[in-house]
């Protein structure tokens, strides 16, 4: 295979990386200004899986840095140009990408962060106020110390 067929299948194979990451990155994105919880809990676990590929996405890059960086010598000017522009324009992509899934995911966590202390109050509130009926009943209701519980009181009589 010549450099330029193995410096194209890079290229291709990069773009193509790339473009599939972008789509599931549009994925994560949409209707995370929702805020339901479980879909919340999916974009922020798709965009780590993201940030988890983030190291292979750079060697991928950089192999095809280099392959494409390998042909300047034997290549016109023109050609270099066009090279040096693809390069550039994948290096951008990826940056672009990853700015914008760092960021999202961050406001991700915000959010869940958020609801996920707005549900612990909720629930504190139920469970004390639950808790308080329960305390206000049993002391209603408690007998008296000398066993009688109704509401008569013999020794006035």
């Amino acid at each position: 295979m010549s450099d330029h067929e193995a410096y194209l299948d890079k290229y291709r194979q990069c773009s193509e990386w790339l473009a599939a990451a972008q789509g599931r990155f549009e994925r994560c994105r949409d209707g995370s200004s929702v805020g339901a919880r479980q879909d919340l809990i999916q974009h922020s676990a798709g965009l780590k899986e993201l940030l988890a590929e983030q190291p292979s996405a750079i060697s991928l890059l950089n192999n095809t840095m280099e392959l494409g960086e390998k042909l300047y010598p034997s290549t016109a000017m023109e050609g270099r140009e066009a090279v040096r522009q693809q390069l550039q324009e994948l290096q951008q992509a990826l940056e672009t990408l990853y700015d914008g899934v760092s960021s999202t995911e961050r406001e991700l966590r915000a959010k869940l962060n958020r609801l996920v202390s707005i549900l612990i109050t909720e629930t504190r509130q139920t469970f004390f106020g639950a808790v308080g009926l329960g305390v206000l009943i049993f002391f209603c209701e408690a007998p008296t110390e000398d066993g009688d519980d109704d509401d008569d009181d013999d020794s006035l009589s």
